[in-house]
């Protein structure tokens, strides 16, 4: 056989299908059509992938490499990737988009928790943020993988900076600060259906690509500020009693709420807020001299100008009639009329120095004009 019958017998060989070289046969079934052998039996997995192509077809490198690529990791592995949890997350995923597939799996589904995803009432999938904050779009994602339209806030109080959510390219996410991503707000539950919680929920809802993000600490950082010491720490009733106390103090506002208890609370003590007849509540000064907070008088009137910043709040001696004003001056706000009997309660606008005084008016009358110019003026000069 001369070089030219050797090339044509080479070329029909090349144009042979592989099933065809290991003389199985194509055959229509109820469902489809299979590859089959010998005995009747489907031929599965790669090896019924690479009996659709030629043996010429697996001569190239490349071609080969995008058979390959087409296949799934079930193709390759078989029934076998049910035994795992992270392959069956991927068991459908082609070879070639594997690397994508991975960075987009939840440590969560690595651990194999179960997840709920968060969504509105209205059904809108939940966006959170590194400090919790959730958002939500009601517009639809386009083919570039962005919305079409702005973000709300679940909380109101959030309005502002779901106005300034924008798409970051750079990681595919949004943000609405440097360092501030939004990321989609899941539930996970363990196998047996109790909730996965404290950091190992925070941890969950990070998915495998974002592991190596430049705000990867920031953010954990502070999603785990927003747990509650319970998340981290076992409390019970048999607890030390500050750690009952903060059991539900966030990480991030711990030292605030540490500040904030009472020695005899973390000595158990019971704590009973004593109030007089009229039910107002009683503080003590560190002599023991008791008194309750007075509502102060605001006097609106065009004929009385103060243009002083602070305002004040009135202690009343339970022992006295009268109120003792622990702050220098009153503010005024003129108007066109004298309002009788016109209280509200004022909080000092700024550290001043203490004076005290007693103001000669009765609040168990209508007070007349010639008398609040009286006492306001005594105070103001008190002031000085």
């Amino acid at each position: 056989m001369d070089g030219d019958g050797v090339n044509e017998m080479m070329n029909k060989i090349e144009a042979l299908k592989i099933g065809d070289i290991l003389r199985y046969t194509y055959t229509d079934t109820e469902t489809g059509s299979e590859w089959q052998d010998g005995d009747g039996n489907a031929v599965g997995g790669m090896l019924a992938i690479f009996c659709d192509y030629t043996l010429g077809d697996v001569k190239s490198e490349d071609k080969l490499q995008e058979i390959v690529n087409k296949m799934t990791l079930r193709d390759v592995l078989g029934n076998s990737v049910d035994s795992n949890a992270i392959f069956k997350k991927l068991g459908d995923k082609k070879i070639g988009e594997l690397t994508e597939a991975i960075n987009d799996l939840y440590i969560g589904d690595i651990l194999d928790y179960g997840k709920v995803e968060n969504k509105t009432s209205d059904g809108y999938r939940i966006y959170v943020d590194n400090d919790g904050n959730e958002y939500y779009n009601t517009t639809v994602l386009d083919e570039n993988g962005t919305f079409t339209g702005a973000w709300s806030s679940v909380d109101a109080a959030n309005a502002a900076t779901a106005a300034g959510i924008a798409f970051d390219s750079n990681v595919g996410r949004y943000k609405y600060a440097d360092g501030k991503y939004l990321a989609e707000s899941n539930d996970w539950n363990e196998k047996d259906g109790n909730a996965v919680t404290g950091v190992r929920s925070i941890l969950a809802n990070f998915k495998v690509g974002e592991l190596d993000d430049p705000d990867f600490d920031a953010r954990i950082n502070s999603l785990v500020g927003t747990l509650v010491l319970s998340n981290v720490i076992e409390i019970d009733t048999s607890s030390p009693k500050i750690l009952q106390l903060l059991a539900n103090s966030k990480l991030n506002k711990l030292s605030e709420d540490i500040n904030k208890l009472y020695i005899g609370e973390i000595l158990d003590y019971s704590k009973i807020t004593k109030t007089n007849a009229g039910g107002y509540s009683i503080y003590a000064d560190v002599d023991g001299n008791e008194y309750y907070e007075f509502v102060s008088i605001v006097i609106n009137s065009p004929s009385l100008r103060f243009s002083t910043e602070a305002v004040t709040r009135a202690l009343k001696s339970e022992s006295s009639s009268s109120p003792i004003l622990k702050s220098a001056s009153i503010a005024v706000t003129p108007v066109t009329s004298l309002l009788s009997l016109s209280y509200q309660v004022l909080i000092s606008a700024r550290n001043l120095p203490f004076a005290s005084l007693y103001l000669p008016v009765s609040l168990s009358r209508v007070i007349d004009a010639a008398e609040l110019s009286f006492a306001l003026n005594q105070l103001s000069l008190s002031s000085r």
